[in-house]
């Protein structure tokens, strides 16, 4: 190792932790990686120490960082590492590994997420100087992560550095990311206002002068600067204002620096030399703002005016006093450099450490932050982590078994527990941001009822319930064949009758819960017969077992099922209304027997996938007589009486088809009316006559069959 490089530990660690530090870094760096660590630990340092005031902890941290960047797993030995540098360190790679993740899920929560990845703010600090540092030698990165950098400097870092008051730092980023992102448009005002350059330091100094004249009359110590607002400020008001650069008008600003004043006087100051200020030019009063009063949550403080000249042109004017300047500049980092007649003490620290992060939480800094990201910070998410660093948000007081759903159903329906942040929990545990979660599954899990007590996540507790509906539903059609089955090997009629005998006998509400418990295996088969039997003989009534099964079918016995020469008991399906004439088929139901479905019903297709088993034929007996009622609705737009009596003239004289119902209701439509008919018909071709000659009729525009 060079003395440029030990000279370089020995201005971050102290005696005893660096003679361990340089031997660690011997065996695990080459010489090029060595060079690389320090120029990149350089950069930082410089800006950790210039742009974003820093203590000595975070310039370690940052050491750290730079050895072990974004997506490196490698663990530093404790005892090189102290705590207090370890949590900053753990914070700040997690936060960079998220930055080369999934973009578009990770913007809305990065911010939120951020707060409570470390407890330490300076962890935002460091990263912080981590992008500024890129953005600095933006040119040397990769097409990808150029892309990265412009989109989470301009989304999440920006409005951060705004919200610490780091305005030095979210200059240097806005300009930056301008010139990289829009380099046409950040050339054409630079070009713009370096044209105009000489123009304009003329009129500062002519606005200036009468100023400096009045403060030294009034015996006032202070120092007058006049500066041109960033590229960046003045894009942002051609966008809002929808003008060239020509047509903004306030391109620069004056700061009245107030010198030499105690802090209680500090105020009435300020307000002496706003007074002063607007008796020379005339003020603008919708534009004054009062940080002095009330200070910005960063611990910005200043009196802000807009004055006209005699040119009428527009002047911000700044009134403050040196410390809260160095303030402004610096925002609440700044509190590490500026002392107030004594130094720094670990409760100071403290203090300040609280007051970065009260900012931090703070809702009236994100003024710039892009859409959305204000809510988010007062969601009631947390975000954890895959063991690969992916990261997943869920709603507040999320379980283990939440995660599992939230990944995909197949692992949370054989979630048996998980390993967060290396412990064994249950599924029951309650998450927090910043775990890091790895669930453990079994083939032989599955849910069950309790899990709906603290699952917290709709999507989870929706498919658990579909799965134990769809359970209870299998469960029922298992136990229903399985019934029927046994009691045709003992020759006896399944009846209501016989099936309320067997609810009475298992103590089961209704037949679906008695279908349920037996197809769960909760019955004993073996016991069905002794229990239909004794429960037979305990009331009094004896059974005889007849010598074939049969079920009890309809009045009009209109249809052979299955090729049965017996009544079959059925039902006509309510979503096809099958007729005499349609293609039939047999649908096996739990508890309502066999309904009935029109070849092309809506349904068929679903119900030959699912369940060809319970899948019957049907068709009509040749010499049934049976009637059906069919609905239609006609759509007319013409004189109502004269529509309803040709509708009932044609009812009457079609045979065999008899009017049950009309009704005729005003339509949405102006100028339209519809009818609803009931008709009973005996036969499909019957109905189709009917339909097709109210199609053909005069003042009807449509039919509607439900």
């Amino acid at each position: 190792m060079l003395d440029m490089e030990r000279s370089f530990l020995e201005s971050l660690f102290p005696p005893q932790r660096r003679v361990r530090v340089e031997s660690y870094l011997q065996d695990i760096l080459s010489d090029v990686q060595w060079t690389e660590v320090v120029e990149v630990h350089q950069e930082l340092a410089t800006i950790l120490s210039r742009s974003i005031p820093a203590d000595d902890v975070s310039r370690e941290a940052a050491f750290w960082v730079s050895l072990f960047p974004h997506s490196s797993s490698q663990t530093i030995p404790h005892d090189l590492c102290p705590s207090p540098v370890r949590e900053i360190v753990m914070g700040a790679q997690r936060i960079l590994r998220l930055e080369a993740g999934s973009m578009e899920y990770q913007l809305e929560s990065f911010i939120r997420l951020i707060l409570n990845i470390s407890d330490d703010p300076r962890t935002i600090l460091v990263v912080l100087a981590e992008q500024l540092r890129l953005m600095r030698i933006f040119s040397r990165l990769s097409s990808e992560k150029q892309h990265h950098v412009l989109l989470w400097v301009h989304t999440v870092f920006t409005p951060i550095a705004h919200r610490l008051g780091l305005y030095t730092v979210k200059t240097e980023l806005e300009e930056r990311w301008l010139k990289y992102s829009d380099y046409e448009t950040y050339r054409s005002i630079a070009d713009k206002l370096e044209a105009k350059k000489d123009e304009r330091e003329a009129f500062i100094r002519r606005f200036i002068a009468p100023i400096r004249r009045i403060m030294k009359k009034n015996n006032i110590s202070c120092e007058i600067k006049g500066r041109s607002k960033s590229i960046y400020s003045i894009w942002k008001k051609m966008q809002k204002q929808n003008v060239d650069v020509d047509g903004i008008y306030d391109k620069f600003a004056i700061r009245i620096i107030i010198t030499d004043q105690p802090r209680e006087k500090e105020k009435e100051m300020c307000w002496k030399v706003y007074s002063l200020v607007t008796e020379k030019y005339r003020p603008f009063p919708k534009r004054l703002r009062d940080w002095i009063s009330y200070p910005k949550s960063s611990g910005y403080e200043s009196l802000h005016i807009t004055v006209v000249t005699e040119e009428d042109h527009w002047v911000e004017v700044q009134i403050r006093t040196d410390r809260m300047d160095y303030i402004a500049e610096n925002g609440h980092a700044a509190h590490w450099r500026y002392k107030e007649g004594g130094a720094r003490t670990g409760d100071s620290d403290q203090i300040y450490l609280a007051q970065m992060r009260s900012a931090l939480e703070h809702p009236d800094a994100l003024e710039h932050a892009a859409h959305g990201l204000k809510d988010a910070f007062y969601s009631r998410d947390l975000y954890v982590f895959t063991p690969a660093d992916e990261l997943v948000r869920l709603r507040a007081r999320a379980t283990v078994l939440d995660f599992a759903f939230a990944i995909h159903s197949d692992l949370g329906f054989r979630c048996t527990g998980a390993r967060v942040n290396g412990v064994y929990v249950s599924i029951r545990e309650e998450l927090k941001t910043g775990d890091v979660v790895e669930v453990l599954t079994s083939k032989k899990q599955h849910p069950t009822q309790e899990w709906l007590e603290f699952v917290q996540s709709p999507s989870a507790l929706s498919r658990i319930k579909r799965y134990l509906r769809e359970q209870e539903h299998r469960h029922a059609e298992e136990g229903r064949e399985i019934i029927r089955r046994k009691f045709k090997a003992l020759a006896v009629p399944l009846t209501d009758a016989t099936l309320r005998k067997l609810c009475d006998a298992y103590n089961c509400e209704d037949t679906v819960e008695l279908y349920d418990r037996v197809g769960e295996k909760k019955i004993d088969l073996l016991s069905l017969k002794k229990s239909f039997f004794a429960h037979d003989k305990d009331s009094g009534a004896g059974v005889a077992a007849p010598k074939e099964s049969r079920f009890h079918g309809r009045q009009d016995n209109s249809l052979v099922i299955d090729n049965a020469l017996d009544q079959v008991q059925f039902t006509l399906s309510k979503c096809c209304n099958p007729v005499r004439g349609d293609e039939v088929f047999g649908f096996i139901t739990v508890n309502k027997g066999v309904t009935i479905h029109r070849m092309d019903c809506p349904n068929a297709a679903g119900l030959f996938k699912n369940a060809p088993h319970r899948i019957v034929s049907a068709r009509w007996k040749e010499e049934d007589t049976a009637r059906f009622l069919k609905e239609l609705v006609l759509y007319c737009s013409g004189e109502n009486e004269w529509v309803i009596s040709q509708v009932t003239k044609r009812i009457k004289l079609t045979p065999q088809v008899r009017l049950i119902k009309i009704h005729m209701n005003d339509s949405l439509t102006p100028g339209v009316s519809t009818v609803e008919l009931s008709l009973e018909v005996p036969h499909a071709d019957t109905f189709t006559q009917i339909v097709e000659e109210f199609r053909r009729m005069a003042g009807i525009g449509s039919v509607y069959l439900p």
